[in-house]
């Protein structure tokens, strides 16, 4: 099995990810998704890490990158396409619930297998009733940085700050509601760690998408649910596309 640092294609969930012009934001890949009445393919991943909220907003259209920069990817022999959306994260005070950048495939990117040999289709995305009662489930997930790792989750609607940092010491907090906290099963291992943002989390026996990590601290992970990443009001209503 391939390192999810190396190039690989077609692009899958979890393989190292960047904008092809920024070293300092790296992260993960996520789900293949598709919007109504388009036929190309898109892929979600953590918006701080292709749009990071130290910068501008003029994200759209810039060139995202598998392998990311840090990794060895090459601005244009690595491009798997552009940035297409996002959802501005809010630092006033006002609530977060997503954190995302949704970008446009090129055409030898566009299929995607989920994590390993495990198929995500729209019929087990973990509903937002399903998330209420979802205290216990034991998830894995593929990220760049660590990998395949094992959890259990903790809280099905944690509320709280996440700390975002960029160069030259910008540092800002953002506060978010409803996301899933993830607690690792190893006593001495993370969930996941910087460079794992955007990747998809499973529930273990691959009956349920859960949903997209978008921070860590030590031991507990903090996921976006699978349910409110696919549909953005007024940026994006998207569907998981299915393997064919």
């Amino acid at each position: 099995m391939s390192k999810p640092t190396n190039r690989i294609r077609p692009v899958e969930c979890g393989l190292s990810v960047s904008r092809a012009d920024l070293v300092y934001a790296q992260g993960s890949t996520g789900p293949i998704v598709k919007l109504a009445g388009d036929n190309s393919r898109y892929m979600l991943t953590c918006g701080h890490v292709l749009t990071p909220p130290y910068l501008d907003n003029h994200h759209t259209n810039k060139g995202v990158i598998q392998q990311g920069l840090v990794h060895g990817g090459h601005p244009r022999r690595s491009s798997i396409g552009k940035i297409k959306s996002w959802s501005p994260l809010k630092f006033t005070g006002q609530t977060n619930h997503v954190d995302l950048a949704l970008v446009e495939l090129s055409i030898d990117a566009r299929n995607s297998i989920g994590i390993r040999s495990h198929v995500i289709s729209e019929s087990n995305i973990l509903s937002e009733t399903e998330q209420k009662n979802a205290h216990g489930i034991q998830v894995l997930k593929r990220g760049a940085t660590t990998n395949t790792t094992t959890g259990v989750i903790e809280n099905t609607n944690w509320h709280g700050q996440i700390k975002y940092k960029g160069p030259n010491n910008w540092k800002k907090r953002a506060f978010f509601r409803g996301l899933i906290s993830i607690r690792s099963i190893h006593p001495s291992r993370p969930f996941s760690k910087e460079g794992d943002s955007g990747a998809l989390v499973i529930s273990k026996d691959n009956s349920k998408v859960i949903g997209i990590i978008v921070a860590g601290v030590g031991r507990i992970s903090l996921v976006q649910p699978i349910w409110r990443t696919l549909i953005v009001h007024g940026r994006w209503n998207a569907t998981i596309a299915e393997h064919t």
